[in-house]
């Protein structure tokens, strides 16, 4: 069915929402629209009852959502940057809560992976998955503060992220500089994570209760929020949840991982 055609039915009738399991999300932007959205994509739209949709920010839609034509693509208004992510990410999950009613949880995936199909349903047959399952870094509860230029160097490197209206940075690179202090924890890192519903319900909480400010400032944390796999660790951990080992990605050729990192991978 069109989906938006099935989203205009949803809201004129106040139908049921539709029963699925979950849905894999892949986050992109818009520049990558015609380049790695064109070239690593899955080649189904659904995987074991697993819908799959593409996400894209745009903060000046007046809708906050709407679908790209008759595509599995959804723009959702919000910023399309880089700094953005963690916002983007879990108000994407927000937005897909909203559309279907989901009996396990979400798959959030990058844009830049190949990935294994057959090991990608493998995962999603897994029975009573714990409620937040990726590659963790670190093992420890503890959380502290500490140095990260991560993200800092990265708009140094890509200047013109700042200037482009659709990434909605309201900073220059001066004072993007002085971003670089996030809390060191437990977190499930990198391109693919899954978040059960108690997860993803935590997280949409959360945010609502900071207001979607990733620039939140923590005199102790520094800022959660402005490297998304941390940001998101960070909001799980505070709710006594800690990442869980799955074979997600790997940035190498490997038989068992779902994904392959193309960004490393050669």
């Amino acid at each position: 069915m069109d989906f938006n055609r099935y989203l205009n039915r949803f809201k004129q009738k106040n139908i049921s929402k539709v029963v699925i399991p979950g849905v894999i999300l892949i986050y992109s932007c818009h520049k990558y629209l015609k380049t790695r959205l064109e070239k690593y994509v899955l080649h189904k739209n659904t995987y074991n009852g697993w819908k799959v949709f593409i996400i894209i920010g745009d903060p000046f839609l007046k809708t906050e959502y709407e679908f790209i034509d008759d595509t599995n693509i959804i723009k959702i208004r919000c910023e399309d940057s880089y700094i953005h992510l963690c916002k983007k990410v879990i108000l994407g999950i927000k937005i897909v809560l909203d559309i279907y009613t989901l009996t396990e949880g979400i798959l959030r995936c990058g844009d830049d992976l190949i990935f294994n199909e057959d090991n990608l349903e493998k995962f999603l047959r897994i029975k009573n998955k714990n409620d937040y399952i990726g590659n963790p870094m670190r093992s420890s509860s503890h959380v502290s503060k500490v140095k990260d230029n991560f993200m800092p160097d990265y708009f140094a490197h890509h200047r013109e992220d700042l200037e482009n209206p659709l990434n909605g940075i309201k900073y220059n690179l001066e004072e993007l500089l002085l971003f670089n202090e996030r809390p060191s924890l437990s977190y499930a890192a990198g391109v693919i994570v899954y978040y059960s519903i108690k997860s993803c319900n935590i997280l949409i909480e959360h945010m609502k209760q900071i207001d979607w400010n990733i620039f939140e400032y923590s005199v102790k944390y520094g800022y959660p929020y402005i490297i998304e796999d941390v940001g998101v660790g960070f909001i799980l951990n505070k709710n006594g949840i800690y990442p869980t080992y799955y074979n997600m990605y790997i940035n190498t050729a490997h038989v068992n991982a779902i994904g392959i990192h193309t960004n490393d991978y050669k």
